[in-house]
């Protein structure tokens, strides 16, 4: 057992080709971004400023999930306590600019299932496809209002 347990902010970004997910240099499985506490500031801020410079896009963090107590370790042998958040899309494109990632891409909430997704990420799934219909609803809406003015 870990004698010490580290948090991270993870973002569930929904933009408008759907779903932010990326893959590490250190492992093949594609994840949702997530970013280590940075000590001092709200958790929302650690992956915000991660999305804007691991990834160059700008997302506002929304709400919260319930945490998860991951049954990885990170490098350095201590457990990851996920701190999951639902992330709205700003703007941007996708340009890898940190160190970890090496691949990132928008994939439709439906192909979650079929993508290798690491453990943490893979939990989330079930959640992230009833926003995204809650948010497909919201962005119609919007839409069908807009059209009328």
């Amino acid at each position: 057992m870990p004698e010490k347990a580290i948090f991270y902010a993870l973002g569930i970004v929904f933009g408008p080709e759907g779903v932010l997910v990326s893959r590490k240099n250190s492992d093949n499985a594609w994840a949702f971004p997530i970013s280590e506490h940075v000590a001092g500031k709200s958790p929302e801020y650690s992956i915000e400023e991660s999305l804007k410079n691991e990834y160059g896009i700008n997302a506002r963090a929304i709400s919260s999930f319930p945490r998860i107590i991951s049954s990885y370790l990170n490098e350095r042998g201590e457990q990851m306590l996920i701190l999951p958040y639902h992330c709205s899309f700003v703007e941007g494109e996708i340009s890898i600019k940190g160190k970890d990632a090496y691949e990132a891409k928008w994939i439709s909430s439906r192909e979650l299932r079929n993508l290798e997704l690491a453990g943490h990420s893979k939990e989330l799934v079930p959640n992230i496809e009833m926003m995204s219909e809650s948010c497909m609803k919201y962005i119609l809406k919007g839409d069908r209002e807009a059209a009328k003015s």
